[in-house]
């Protein structure tokens, strides 16, 4: 019920945006070009390049960061591990209840 519901509100932040960005694109293409060329005109060409570079090396960093994820284990598997006899351990006490067993 919780990922109908998750789904839902995302398929209407989605269908928001794409009516939202329909009615408004064309107004900010036409501000970032305005803008753009007031920075060109004003000598501010190599802060523009920066800017640019900046973003495009930002969303290539992504992938990389997004599909990296620390190895995941249960908080509890490491005590059990520890806590856990190993098998050396077993077959030494094993070993020792059966002789204990037929010396009596």
């Amino acid at each position: 019920m919780l990922e109908t519901v998750i789904g839902a509100i995302a398929v209407v932040f989605v269908t928001t945006m794409i009516i939202w960005m329909n009615r408004n694109a064309s107004a900010l293409k036409g501000e970032l070009e305005r803008e753009a060329q007031q920075a060109i005109n004003t000598g501010g060409s190599l802060a523009l390049a920066t800017m640019a570079f900046l973003a495009v090396l930002k969303e290539a960093s992504k992938p990389p960061s997004s599909c990296w994820r620390p190895p995941r284990r249960p908080a509890a598997a490491g005590w059990a591990v520890l806590a856990a006899p190993s098998a050396s351990q077993w077959r030494s006490s094993s070993a020792l209840a059966s002789s204990m067993a037929g010396s009596s």
